[in-house]
């Protein structure tokens, strides 16, 4: 159930994307650099959100991190640096394409109290079908539950 602070928020409906890229999320793995978009090599936490939007503005190649962090405003940078460990294949191809990672949603679950649904893919790709389950869907009796 999508929260803020302590209260529910409650939608009429979810369109949740089917398919996400996380690669940008994945520690440790190959970027391209905010500026000149080649082999990314550092890492720096500071600089979020300062020439791009969101995680694509953290990585640099040594020498777009030594032009952008002699700046006035990311001097105090320094400590925050980190050098990214990359696979050796990556290490000797600065103009290679980094390989976007993809995850595919398989379920959704929506829970409210002890009753849950969930709707549930019944194979791999965008062309499998989706299930639905109601955990309640057996239940008889009163309105308070199972006799």
């Amino acid at each position: 159930m999508p929260r803020f602070g302590k209260s529910y928020k409650m939608y009429p409906r979810i369109l949740p994307s089917q398919l996400l890229d996380i690669t940008d999320v994945l520690e440790d793995s190959p970027r391209q650099c905010a500026i000149c978009g080649k082999l990314a090599e550092f890492e720096c936490r500071k600089c979020f959100n300062q020439c791009d939007v969101g995680l694509q503005s953290l990585w640099y190649c040594q020498t777009c991190l030594d032009r952008t962090h002699t700046h006035e405003k990311r001097t105090d940078h320094e400590s925050c640096w980190r050098r990214l460990e990359l696979p050796d294949y990556f290490r000797y191809d600065q103009e290679c394409t980094v390989p976007r990672l993809f995850m595919e949603l398989f379920a959704v679950v929506c829970i409210e109290t002890s009753h849950y649904v969930a709707f549930v893919k019944g194979g791999s790709g965008c062309e499998a079908p989706w299930c639905f389950f109601d955990s309640m869907a057996d239940r008889k009796g009163k309105p308070l539950g199972y006799d």
